[in-house]
């Protein structure tokens, strides 16, 4: 999708190709895009005067200050042809479409903004706290979902909305314990028993004593599994 058309911008340039004096103008060309297989993708370029020569991209620098690599310079032919239009070279035409293009982008970010507002608003909605649903801990442990935010000024992304276990009661410190889940699952979605396992009496030291036998995996697992299931919550609301 083009750009609008700022002070300054280029509208043409001259440069030497093939030892000729060749004058370029901007133009904007359709190509066809392959997911609606229409000619909709517009996009600004520079024609030279017999059409012949076809660029996208100048570069500023070298020894005149500003020129154009030939490996960027595209022969026109009826194969060209093929693949692209000549939508304008008309300045007031090419402004004007220009501005349809940006109110296109505003009006989709417009939406996308208040499509994001709503999700994170419905996201708060949903309970801030779940049981774990695993008897052992269940008494004293609570998986906690964080607030869900969006800001457009900080990111493209909802923020927040983050689940994790959170203990019951407080430390000597003062605050609770948590635990994300996230540490004992690897990238390609295994649980990693031995790690969790290792720290098991540190994460839950009141049920686990040194004497007490327990299946790290199958606890690992249960966690992981509620986890899953109330992620799947706020992934599901749209």
């Amino acid at each position: 999708m083009i750009d609008l058309i700022e002070e300054g911008s280029g509208l043409g340039f001259t440069t030497e190709i093939n030892e000729r004096i060749e004058q370029f103008r901007l133009v904007i060309i359709a190509r066809k895009n392959w997911l609606t297989n229409n000619w909709d993708d517009y996009k600004w370029g520079y024609l030279n005067e017999s059409n012949k020569y076809f660029t996208d991209s100048c570069y500023c620098g070298g020894n005149t200050g500003f020129g154009v690599h030939k490996e960027n310079l595209t022969k026109v032919t009826k194969e060209w042809f093929k693949d692209n239009v000549l939508m304008t070279d008309d300045l007031a035409e090419m402004k004007a479409m220009a501005w349809d293009a940006e109110r296109t982008r505003r009006k989709a970010r417009e939406n996308d903004i208040k499509q994001k507002e709503k999700i994170a608003s419905k996201i708060n909605e949903l309970p801030d706290k779940f049981r774990t649903n695993v008897a052992v801990i269940d008494k004293n442990w609570n998986f906690i979902r964080s607030e869900a935010s969006y800001s457009p000024m900080r990111s493209s992304s909802i923020q927040g909305a983050n689940v994790y276990l959170e203990s019951k009661k407080k430390m000597p410190n003062g605050f609770k314990k948590t635990v994300y889940l996230d540490q004992y699952v690897s990238r390609d979605g295994k649980l990693l028993v031995k790690s969790f396992t290792n720290d098991i009496r540190w994460l839950f030291g009141e049920y686990f004593t040194i004497d007490k036998k327990f299946d790290g995996k199958k606890l690992l697992f249960q966690l992981v599994s509620r986890e899953k299931q109330i992620k799947q919550m706020i992934k599901d609301i749209k």
